[in-house]
């Protein structure tokens, strides 16, 4: 270091390129998670992350194992799909189970609800008696638009 320059402060980076990128690209395709690659790599899940944000490179390399990783098990619930027998419903809950683990803002059971027009949900405090009220009125017209049936 030069006289005059301030050291940057913290451990140096164990990032190497020429080592780390291609044992991402190894071990993602075999269904590695980030924490398995902290270990193949031989660190914290932190550090991974890090390296993620920044090494570009990294990132890149990381993201296009993954999905080389899943594109297969995306092509798997496709074809699964248009099949009804309990052995392929079987194997298409085991691949959507993949999916949301791996992908989970992609594939999650996620329902979001709106009020009208995409604005806030409208809530209404009822007393007990007006409660009532609409519970019966809800039942008869389910009841009448089942041809008279009123079980609930």
């Amino acid at each position: 270091m030069a006289e005059g320059e301030k050291h940057a402060g913290g451990r140096p980076t164990d990032y190497i390129e020429e080592v780390h990128i291609p044992l991402v690209a190894t071990t993602i395709p075999d269904g590695a998670t980030l924490p398995q690659i902290a270990v193949a790599c031989g660190q914290h899940v932190g550090t991974i992350k890090l390296w993620m944000k920044e090494h570009a490179e990294f990132m890149t390399a990381v993201l296009r194992a993954r999905d080389e990783a899943d594109s297969p098990v995306v092509s798997t619930v496709y074809h699964l799909s248009q099949r009804s027998s309990s052995e392929d419903r079987d194997r298409l809950r085991a691949a959507e189970l993949w999916l949301k683990c791996r992908r989970p803002d992609e594939w999650r059971d996620r329902v979001e609800m709106t009020g009208a027009e995409g604005g806030p949900i409208a809530v209404t405090n009822l007393s007990d008696e007006e409660l009532l009220t609409e519970a019966a009125a809800i039942i008869a017209a389910r009841g009448a638009s089942a041809g008279g049936s009123q079980t609930p």
